[in-house]
């Protein structure tokens, strides 16, 4: 059995959980598909936990599971688009995609829980969904064109 030095553990850690660097190596490009499957999935995922759990009283007895939800379409739901957002600009994920999977998992939970006047979230959704990837948009030119 060879002996692992120091620097080559290191190096093959960070490659690993680097998911760009691991695209260009190799060893990690499953890595940097499943970051964006859960970059696309994450608040529809959020959204369709929080919204199960609250509807079958999973919170506990009373008025807390509704707090739960009005909190999570107040809350939750904008701060997980805005994740969204960020890890779209981040990991190069397409926006129309990461939007339509999140707004399909809405609708459902509005079809399904909610009168139709909840349609306006969309707007607010989409505003904290913008700050994120505009805002790291933003970022990354300014930084490539302080680095020139």
């Amino acid at each position: 059995m060879g002996t692992v030095q120091e620097s080559e553990l290191t190096v093959d850690i960070i490659t690993f959980c680097n998911p760009i660097r691991g695209k260009i190596e190799g060893t990690a490009r499953s890595d940097y598909m499943y970051s964006k499957i859960a970059g696309i999935m994450f608040p529809a995922f959020t959204m369709l936990t929080l919204t199960v759990l609250s509807v079958f009283g999973l919170f506990g007895e009373g008025d807390v599971n509704k707090s739960f939800f009005i909190l999570g379409l107040t809350i939750i739901f904008p701060l997980t688009f805005l994740v969204q957002g960020i890890s779209s600009a981040l990991n190069k994920i397409n926006p129309f995609i990461a939007l339509f999977v999140s707004y399909i998992a809405f609708a459902v939970i509005l079809m399904a829980f909610l009168d139709q006047s909840y349609w306006r979230f969309t707007i607010y959704y989409l505003v904290f969904w913008l700050m994120g990837y505009v805002g790291i948009k933003a970022f990354q030119k300014w930084r490539n064109h302080k680095n020139k």
